[in-house]
């Protein structure tokens, strides 16, 4: 009886080896069954016998289709900054905000701790804060070391009309004066309370 031979590596197949095999190991039968991506060159499992190489030329790798390239689309502030566009910027600041009678556009965005407009570009925050960055754009420059100061003593507001540059020292001698302006109407408010509990004045909405 003819020795019977490796249907892969035509080695002698193993004694009592039954009439169905035809390889003589595990590694001969991974060869047999499959084939070399045309592309990469790593081994493809055909699974089906030889007649699936033919459709299956290429590893999953390289037939997979080529995802296309991300395309980076910044939002409407930062494409206004990032272009340099004063307009733009005004125009996208004031699309996130919302407009009050007084004529304030109220930031719809986050704040920082102190309560003041802010928003992230590029994973920092922009200049400080909103405000200041629209007041910079609506007046073509930077502000330096100027403050960009609420003349609608809004701290959410965003609105440049309502915006002025001041220096560190106005800035704080406004805020301090404000201060003792509503802590003098408060005294007032406690002083008619006590000559008159229902005057009508007291039913107002008090001063912030």
């Amino acid at each position: 009886m003819a020795e019977r031979t490796c249907a892969s590596c035509s080695g002698p197949l193993p004694a009592g080896a039954t009439r169905r095999r035809i390889y003589c190991c595990q590694r001969c039968i991974d060869v047999a069954k499959s084939h070399l991506c045309a592309s990469c060159g790593s081994r493809i499992w055909r699974g089906g016998g030889p007649k699936r190489d033919q459709h299956r030329p290429l590893c999953g790798r390289c037939a997979r289709p080529a995802r296309p390239p991300q395309v980076f689309r910044p939002g409407p502030i930062r494409g206004a900054i990032e272009g340099a566009d004063p307009e733009a910027i005004v125009a996208a600041i004031r699309e996130r905000s919302a407009v009050i009678d007084t004529g304030c556009w109220e930031w719809l965005g986050p704040f920082d701790s102190s309560g003041y407009p802010r928003c992230v570009v590029g994973g920092s925050k922009v200049q400080g804060a909103v405000h200041r960055v629209v007041l910079e754009a609506s007046l073509g420059a930077p502000l330096g070391t100027q403050h960009a100061h609420h003349k609608c003593a809004n701290r959410t507001c965003v609105n440049p009309d309502h915006l002025q540059p001041v220096t560190h020292r106005e800035n704080m001698a406004e805020m301090l004066a404000r201060h003792s302006y509503l802590a003098r109407i408060r005294d007032l408010e406690r002083a008619l309370c006590e000559l008159d509990p229902a005057h009508e004045l007291l039913a107002h909405i008090p001063v912030k």
